[in-house]
């Protein structure tokens, strides 16, 4: 039997959650593979951007929300509760539509 480190199985649970890896293991190795080719090419046609005076306010504000991204990942709690909020966002201004529509007929 083929035992993996609880991280592997974390890392593969989060890419089929969001859909960035298939769950059949077969189709996995070739889609990841695909998508690091991507990577690659993607890096090679735009990574001299960065040194851009033009692109420079770009590329700091992307490494800004990077390193936000980063902090909320490391904390697992914080991606919940957000997650939370947005759904219960979406609630209140669903049910305040639903309050609009109702006054207006």
């Amino acid at each position: 039997m083929l035992y993996r480190k609880p991280s592997q199985i974390q890392e593969a649970l989060l890419g089929a959650k969001y859909d960035y890896l298939p769950t059949s293991l077969e189709r996995r190795v070739t889609v990841l593979a695909d998508k690091r080719k991507q990577y690659t090419l993607f890096v090679s046609q735009y990574f001299h951007l960065r040194e851009n005076v033009k692109h420079k306010p770009m590329f700091h504000q992307i490494q800004k929300d990077l390193n936000r991204m980063t902090l909320l990942y490391r904390r697992p709690e914080m991606v919940a509760h957000n997650n939370n909020n947005n759904n219960n966002n979406n609630n209140n201004n669903n049910n305040n539509n639903n309050n609009n529509n109702n006054n207006n007929n």
